[in-house]
C-alpha cells in the first residue's frame, strides 16, 4: 500500500533519496491516542479497547505506552493495536475507549492531594512530608490517582504533605505553613479605604 509519493515518474533521485512510502498492508493498523497522565497510570499493556474510527466500532489492544508525559501537555501517548477493516485508512483520526484496572483501594493505601505526588514511577513516588518546621523528601507506594486524590502508602495517619509551592521546596529546607484564606483576609483588612470624592480625576 503506497502511502505517499515523494518524486515525479522520470525524476532523477540520489542514492538514500525517499522515493515513496509504503505499508505492509497484512500488518494491523495502530491508533495513537493521548491520555492524561493520571489515567495513563491505571492502563496497563494488553488492556482491551475499543476503537470508533470512519463508521466503525472495532476491538484492540493496547500495545504500547509511552514512558514520559508530553511537555506542557499532561498526556502520555498510548498505542492501540486494531484489526484491519474494510474501508480503514491510513492517517484516519478515531477515539477509543480503554479499559482500565479499578483504582486501587487495598489495604494500607491512603489518600492525600495529587498535587503533593512528585517523580511517580513504577508503583514509588515521592512526596514533601512537613517534619515540624522542615520539609523531608520521603518515598512511599504509590497506588495511582483517584480523581483529585492519589493512593499511597507508607505515610503515618497524622503526616503533613506540601501540595502548593513543593517544586521550590528542597529536601531539609525550612518552611512556614500559611492558610491563603488568611492571608486574602488580611490583605483586605489592611487595604486603605478610598474615599471616592478624592479618588475622582481633577
Amino acid at each position: 500500500m503506497v502511502l505517499a509519493r515523494a518524486v515525479a515518474a522520470g525524476q532523477v533521485v540520489q542514492p538514500g533519496q525517499t522515493v515513496v512510502t509504503i505499508a505492509d498492508a497484512g500488518s494491523p493498523f495502530v491508533l495513537r491516542v493521548p491520555v492524561p497522565d493520571r489515567q495513563a497510570t491505571r492502563i496497563a499493556q494488553g488492556a482491551p479497547a475499543q476503537v470508533e474510527v470512519a463508521d466503525q466500532t472495532l476491538p484492540g489492544r493496547v500495545i504500547l505506552i509511552g514512558g514520559a508525559s508530553a511537555a506542557g501537555a499532561g498526556t502520555v501517548d498510548v498505542e492501540i493495536e486494531i484489526a484491519g477493516a474494510p474501508g480503514l485508512r491510513s492517517g484516519q483520526v478515531g477515539r477509543a475507549q480503554i479499559t482500565a484496572a479499578p483504582p486501587a483501594t487495598a489495604d494500607g493505601f491512603s489518600r492525600i492531594p495529587a498535587e503533593a505526588i512528585q517523580e511517580a514511577e513504577n508503583g514509588r513516588a515521592f512526596v514533601l512530608r512537613l517534619d515540624g518546621d522542615v520539609a523531608r523528601r520521603t518515598s512511599v507506594s504509590f497506588g495511582g490517582f483517584d480523581g483529585d486524590d492519589a493512593l499511597v502508602a507508607g505515610l503515618a495517619p497524622d503526616a503533613r504533605v506540601i501540595t502548593a509551592g513543593g517544586g521550590f521546596v528542597g529536601d531539609g529546607d525550612k518552611v512556614q505553613v500559611i492558610d491563603p484564606t488568611a492571608l486574602v483576609a488580611k490583605a483586605r483588612t489592611a487595604a486603605p479605604k478610598v474615599d471616592p470624592a478624592e479618588s475622582a480625576a481633577p
